[in-house]
């Protein structure tokens, strides 16, 4: 599958070269598709990982990672499959490696590959994140960043200094400064992490752009 003009990529943002990146968009908008590709690319091209960000641990499931690899096949030209330590789901950090989609690989040849991605559940105590060093991350992805409320989805407690806590703990080891990517649905214009920022959440309306 190509991509398109036609869906949402992040491209004219990050040309202003800010820290912190969100989008709010509808479903199929392509906004997670492009973050994906960003990521994907940077560990392709420059071997650089990066940092993906679920509230809580429970979200990090094998059927996640699955559907990352199966969102990537879609626009990639060499089938890949994401490869990881099964036990570590469960334990709220877990580093995921590619490897051709047919290749079979015992546990050690895992530990050896280069990590892709690490998957950090904010719901972790920030001791354990911030014990495990992971060398040159290039994004932060915080997918569905806006909770749905209606479904009664909660933001976490001191949810926004969690995440500049993470970004800090990282940042030092990177060679150049870490972007912060985030996406969600338009179910409000509040989250912590606008607060935390001082958006003027009035002005986020459809079409709008705002760089502050």
């Amino acid at each position: 599958m190509k991509r398109d003009n036609l869906h949402f990529n992040w491209n004219g943002q990050l040309g202003h070269q800010k820290t912190w990146n969100f989008v709010i968009g509808s479903r199929e908008s392509g906004k997670s598709v492009d973050s994906w590709m960003h990521l994907y690319n940077a560990f392709i091209r420059k071997k650089r990982p990066s940092i993906v960000l679920r509230r809580r641990v429970a979200d990090m499931t094998t059927a996640y990672i699955e559907d990352i690899a199966t969102l990537l096949n879609k626009f990639i030209d060499t089938p890949i499959q994401l490869v990881y330590m099964k036990g570590d789901v469960k334990s709220g950090i877990v580093d995921v490696k590619i490897a051709p989609a047919d290749e079979k690989l015992s546990a050690p040849k895992i530990k050896k590959l280069d990590t892709f991605i690490r998957i950090i559940g904010l719901s972790v105590p920030l001791s354990r994140i911030k014990s495990m060093v992971l060398p040159n991350v290039r994004y932060i992805f915080f997918d569905e960043f806006i909770c749905n409320t209606r479904m009664n989805e909660k933001y976490l407690r001191e949810e926004a200094f969690a995440i500049k806590e993470i970004y800090t703990t990282y940042n030092r080891e990177a060679d150049s400064p870490i972007t912060f990517l985030a996406a969600g649905n338009p179910y409000s214009v509040y989250c912590p992490q606008f607060t935390d920022l001082k958006v003027d959440t009035r002005l986020l309306k459809p079409g709008a752009f705002i760089v502050g």
